[in-house]
């Protein structure tokens, strides 16, 4: 059950602080928010390994991406390039879904790859979306 921890763990941390930053630019307390997000990740993670319950975790990793458009639709940001989060939000469903379809791309692909292979290269899309956005930020004379 290390593995959950291990595997789990880290893309919790990434999904709580990238929802963090979205709704600390836009409410304040990203700090706050920071510490309390991370703190309920964890604690997902940790009810997982200890009651093999998945739910929680469940929620931790999919109501930030679908909070996303809800939240930058009725919140502005005081920053630029906000689509390229939209678009991280659009590469990471794709990964999801490819995830689903596991199976089945790995019968079409005569077992040359799974879905959970193309599920970790296609979410690399939203990271680069991230950068773009953060890097567009700097670079703008907006």
């Amino acid at each position: 059950m290390l593995w959950i921890v291990r595997n789990s763990l880290p893309m919790t941390v990434c999904f709580m602080a990238l929802f963090a930053c979205v709704l600390g630019e836009r409410l304040g307390h990203t700090l706050s928010l920071l510490v309390i997000l991370l703190a309920v990740g964890a604690w997902s993670v940790w009810y997982w390994q200890q009651h093999d319950d998945l739910r929680a975790y469940i929620v931790v990793q999919f109501y930030p991406i679908l909070m996303l458009p809800f939240v930058m639709t009725v919140w502005s940001s005081p920053y630029s390039h906000q689509h390229h989060l939209l678009m991280g939000a659009v590469w990471y469903g794709i990964a999801k879904w490819v995830e689903v379809k596991d199976r089945d791309i790995f019968v079409l692909t005569n077992g040359l790859v799974s879905g959970h292979t193309l599920k970790h290269i296609i979410a690399c899309g939203a990271v680069v979306e991230c950068y773009r956005m953060l890097w567009h930020r700097a670079h703008s004379k907006e």
